[in-house]
């Protein structure tokens, strides 16, 4: 499901004096603004504006200091924009208005010792048994699975959601019926693993990529 949401009739025609009305709802629809790229006449900045009057935080990127689409971005950490470089600088500052508390990504433990025990096992064991341990673990069933190289990078807060998605793709009405969160803590929680890239959105569908 989803909606439209705009100050317009129906069958108004595109023109540049609508766009700052379209950006206003953009910001008002959202807990922040990030502007990844802009230069210093983009509308991004409109958008980022609008943004601020409205009392909530705009993000920037920086770039090299010779990209002229990076001036937008640029004049707004110079006025004031907080300069982020990684998705847990957002995560941090937005924390408060998304419900949840802010967790630090680490790879699991189970995944920590999986290592510990592999490098003891290699510094005690003869070559022989080495190369035979080795021929082993090559010939065991589990070989065969699809690898997972997303498992170590999800936090374990937000296990649960993951595990719910599939590569088709949930709508966020057959996530809230299936979790027992609040719809601003899915929100949240879909958010953050969009960003560490491990889902994406498709159509308004949540799917693992």
């Amino acid at each position: 499901g989803g909606c439209i949401v705009s100050e317009l009739l129906p069958h108004t025609q595109p023109h540049k004096h609508t766009f700052p009305r379209r950006n206003r709802l953009v910001a008002g629809l959202s807990l922040a603004t990030i502007v990844t790229e802009a230069t210093i006449q983009s509308g991004s900045l409109i958008t980022a504006r609008l943004t601020s009057e409205q009392g909530k935080q705009v993000f920037a990127i920086p770039s090299h200091i010779d990209n002229s689409n990076a001036e937008g971005c640029h004049h707004l950490i110079r006025e004031g924009a907080t300069l982020i470089y990684h998705p847990q600088h957002v995560l941090e500052d937005i924390n408060n208005q998304l419900d949840y508390r802010a967790h630090t990504y680490q790879p699991s433990s189970n995944a920590e010792s999986s290592i510990e025990r592999a490098t003891l096992s290699q510094s005690t064991n003869s070559l022989n048994t080495e190369k035979l341990s080795s021929k082993s673990i090559n010939q065991s069933p589990q070989s065969n699975l699809k690898p997972s190289s997303h498992t170590s990078v999800i936090p374990e807060h937000l296990a649960l959601i993951y595990e719910q998605l599939d590569w088709h793709g949930q709508d966020l009405d057959a996530l809230l019926n299936t979790t027992d969160m609040s719809a601003a803590q899915l929100i949240g929680q879909l958010m953050e693993l969009e960003l560490l890239g491990v889902i994406s959105v498709q159509g308004g569908r949540y799917l693992r990529v």
